[in-house]
């Protein structure tokens, strides 16, 4: 067990970090244009099997078992790059190697989503109830229920409720990171990043719109500009976990096994 790293890692929760938004899109590009041709490869191949398997029945339920291991590969590559190690296309699998934990943390990240949004889905559920009814007993329902079941929606009440979701889902963003880098358990991924991300989450809020906005402009280049923007995006998310978190650095390299006896016990 690391004290260095549970000491360094317990300090970015206590007294903050930078947040340095416009270097983190720089670096994002810059570590994708080391392995350029590797990235747009990689990305083209991973679009063909998600295409692949989301068109399979049964298997396409499955699917996040499957895909999420296999962008976790991308970032163990990203990794290897940025910090000028040797690295092999075949890397971009080793996202496998770890499909036990990842397979944990798709399914509690699944049911806290779910459960986030439960308020919500019973708000707007209850208000749509009689077309939902009609559909059920395959009646097409009249354009003015349709109208009334949609005025009737509280438009600031269902913002509202969906505030949670949007919260959490920025909050936990870095949980993929923890497992696959730290080897931490689901939870103690997911409230690791919560309590890291909550100390300047509107940062990240408008980290996440920039990177949006970033990535599909790549439709200007009819599409194919997406296999440049989208990567290199993802990138500087990547960037952005690896600066504040010191991936790499010496003094954290055993913090895979020790760093949440601190994060979990405030």
């Amino acid at each position: 067990m690391s004290t260095t790293g549970q000491n360094r890692v317990q300090r970015i929760i206590n007294e903050g970090y930078d947040f340095k938004l416009g270097q983190y899109i720089g670096d994002g590009f810059n570590i994708f244009h080391k392995n350029l041709g590797g990235f747009i490869g990689f990305f083209i191949l991973s679009f063909i099997i998600s295409f692949v398997v989301l068109i399979i029945p049964i298997v396409n339920i499955f699917s996040a078992f499957i895909l999420v291991p296999l962008f976790a590969g991308f970032f163990i590559v990203a990794n290897k790059v940025r910090n000028n190690e040797h690295y092999e296309f075949g890397d971009f699998f080793k996202g496998f190697e770890k499909i036990g934990p990842l397979s944990i943390w798709i399914l509690l990240s699944f049911a806290l989503s779910l459960l986030l949004m439960l308020p919500y889905l019973m708000y707007v559920g209850s208000v749509m109830m009689p077309m939902m009814q009609a559909i059920l007993d395959g009646v097409e329902p009249d354009p003015e229920v349709i109208i009334e079941a949609s005025e009737n929606i509280n438009i600031m009440l269902a913002y509202l409720l969906l505030l949670p979701s949007l919260y959490f889902g920025i909050a936990w963003s870095w949980g993929f990171y923890f497992v696959i880098f730290f080897k931490m358990s689901a939870w103690e991924a997911l409230e690791s990043s919560r309590k890291i991300i909550t100390k300047k989450w509107f940062f990240f809020l408008l980290f996440g719109i920039i990177i949006y906005i970033i990535s599909i402009a790549g439709f200007i280049a009819i599409g194919i500009g997406l296999l440049y923007t989208i990567p290199a995006m993802m990138l500087a998310n990547f960037a952005a976990f690896a600066d504040v978190i010191g991936l790499g650095d010496d003094e954290i390299n055993d913090v895979q096994d020790s760093i949440l006896d601190h994060l979990i016990g405030e």
